[in-house]
């Protein structure tokens, strides 16, 4: 190993561990695709195109949020830890942060919604 390359120190974990971890790991970047669509959402209400807003928008803002709300549902709050030994605590915190950055992005969502429902309203 060079001098130029630090040594990365990789926790040792059980299979069944690894697997929960690696789901969790999966589980986020699935959930950071989901905020970049947001994201972009979010933008193009903020700064509607000449041509006006999308007429589809307010259905891919609903899909998002059924999709992160089955995505927490489905591959969080399911996720179980109980069994874990040498991944728990990691597996844990893992899910605990996917909880909230769900939770915030179901909000984020239903707010933009809202703004878009008062929008079409105003």
């Amino acid at each position: 190993m060079s001098a130029d390359q630090p040594t990365r120190l990789e926790p040792q974990y059980s299979v069944r561990s690894k697997l929960t971890v690696d789901a969790l790991e999966d589980t986020a970047s699935v959930l950071r695709a989901y905020e970049a669509a947001v994201d972009k959402a979010a933008a193009q209400l903020a700064n509607p195109p000449p041509s006006g807003l999308s007429i589809t928008l307010r259905s891919e803002l609903a899909q998002l949020y059924g999709n992160v709300n089955k995505l927490l549902e489905e591959n969080v709050d399911a996720t179980t830890t109980m069994d874990l030994n040498t991944g728990k605590q990691d597996a844990k915190a893992q899910k605990k942060e996917l909880t909230h950055w769900a939770d915030a992005l179901i909000v984020r969502v239903q707010a933009l919604i809202a703004q878009l429902d008062a929008r079409k309203r105003a």
